[in-house]
């Protein structure tokens, strides 16, 4: 009778765990950790857990890697297994200049030296073949948890790891100097969602869609990706309060049109990584900031 007792509570243990993600979490933190330690990915564990605000909203980010030349803020999300399909389309209608659609575009915090604040400037574009526009969430033949997240939680994770570099900007302008910014005063910010959810990618522009029906054509199929760039346009509640600079590709350009504003001040790229494409993403990461 007594094992029986504990087999339940040691269920219930191994369950409440899982369900809410923090197992996740750190198998995530000693992924990124070992690979560090086997000098296969130049990102180090700098802080789990870390508390930070933004505009009135209280939350901690869930892992801090540094690098040389970056900061990435990992939001993990355990998806319900109901709903552990994610699905990513592009259009070529989602940006005022189609070239915009496939560049990936990162903040960078920098500290001034000479007037002793930081600013915050969009990155310069860089090319990839992995950004897409729209997010949904797709059910599997998988039963359920009862008690997990419902419809949204993609969405909501993209936010949370926008909410996660915002407030993590914010720490960094509440502070006095630059140390946190390492000898050369600057790094990428990185957000990005860490999933246990198998993602997929259209293979065709949701613009050929019928008009009558709304219907992709029947020939579109779906592909599996280890990882993707999924761009956003940034909404002012999840946004820091640093002053933010342009890019130098649009600080001397007039902007005409509310695309072009969208582009120059609300676009920015979250990175979407399933768990077995984590390692592969690290490296990627480095990429895309120079480091490799």
């Amino acid at each position: 009778m007594a094992d029986q007792q504990h087999s339940r509570e040691d269920e219930a243990l191994r369950a409440i765990f899982s369900r809410h993600g923090y197992g996740f979490q750190y198998a995530v933190a000693k992924q990124c950790v070992d690979q560090h330690h086997k000098r296969a990915s130049h990102w180090q564990l700098d802080a789990t857990e870390f508390p930070v605000e933004v505009n009135g909203t209280h939350l901690h980010v869930d892992i801090i890697l540094r690098s040389g030349r970056g900061l990435m803020i990992i939001e993990c999300k355990r998806a319900n297994p109901a709903l552990a399909l994610w699905c990513f389309g592009r259009s070529t209608f989602s940006s005022e200049d189609m070239s915009e659609q496939s560049f990936v575009r990162l903040d960078q915090a920098e500290w001034d030296r000479k007037i002793g604040c930081l600013l915050v400037r969009q990155g310069e574009p860089d090319h990839t073949d992995h950004q897409y526009h729209v997010a949904l969430e797709a059910p599997t033949t998988q039963p359920g948890d009862p008690s997990g997240s419902r419809r949204g939680a993609l969405n909501e994770a993209v936010s949370q790891a926008l909410r996660g570099s915002s407030g993590l900007i914010n720490t960094l302008n509440s502070r006095t100097d630059g140390a946190l910014l390492g000898p050369d005063g600057h790094k990428k910010i990185i957000p990005v969602v860490v999933t246990t959810a198998r993602l997929f990618a259209c293979s065709h522009d949701l613009a050929v869609s019928d008009l009558e029906s709304g219907r992709l054509p029947d020939d579109a199929t779906a592909s599996e990706r280890r990882w993707i760039w999924f761009r956003i346009n940034v909404t002012a509640q999840l946004r820091y309060g640093a002053q933010r600079l342009r890019a130098k590709s649009y600080a001397q350009q007039k902007l005409d049109t509310f695309g072009e504003l969208a582009d120059a001040d609300y676009s920015q790229s979250v990175a979407i990584v399933s768990a077995s494409g984590l390692t592969e993403f690290l490296t990627v990461a480095s990429r895309h900031i120079g480091e490799w």
